[in-house]
């Protein structure tokens, strides 16, 4: 259950993720997030070893620990105040 929980704290989110590096370090990656909670979630799991670094269209890439898992979007709710 806890992975499930760090996947989902890696995946459902509107974090825009850069690589200013332009590496393949994941590293390398930051976070872009209109939300400062959004931030420090995403950046949490992060330093778990559970890392954001893709968006598509229809999908949110994370690396769980050496391992991609692509996860489908099916709904996106906006943050708000």
């Amino acid at each position: 259950q806890i992975r499930e929980f760090l996947a989902l704290l890696a995946t459902c989110h509107t974090v825009v993720p850069e690589n200013k590096m332009h590496t393949d370090l994941l590293n390398d990656i930051v976070y872009q997030a209109s939300s400062p909670d959004e931030y420090a979630l995403v950046s949490a799991v992060k330093e778990m070893g559970v890392v954001f670094f893709r968006r598509t269209p229809d999908s949110v890439i994370i690396n769980f620990r050496g391992e991609d898992e692509a996860y489908e979007i099916l709904n996106v709710l906006e943050f708000s105040r």
